[in-house]
C-alpha cells in the first residue's frame, strides 16, 4: 500500500513542470580546460560561415552543416 502511495506521490509532483527561462542569453563560446590550458569550440551555421569575410583555415565543416574550430587560449 505504501508503495502505491509513493508511486502517486511521484506522479503528482511530476505533473508540476516549469519552464526555465535563462536570465540572459547563452554565451557564444563556452571554456573548458585540455591537458590544463584553456580551450573553446567556436561553432558557425551554414548561413554564418558564407557571410564570414576572413575564414579561419583549420576550421572543419561537420555533417550536420555547421563549421567549428577549436581554440586554446
Amino acid at each position: 500500500m505504501n508503495n502505491a502511495m509513493q508511486t502517486r506521490q511521484v506522479a503528482m509532483k511530476r505533473r508540476n513542470l516549469k519552464i526555465h527561462e535563462p536570465r540572459q542569453e547563452p554565451p557564444v563560446s563556452v571554456y573548458w580546460l585540455i591537458n590544463g590550458f584553456p580551450a573553446r569550440i567556436i561553432v558557425w551555421t551554414a548561413e554564418e560561415w558564407a557571410m564570414l569575410i576572413d575564414r579561419p583555415q583549420d576550421a572543419q565543416p561537420l555533417p550536420n552543416g555547421i563549421w567549428c574550430a577549436l581554440r586554446i587560449d
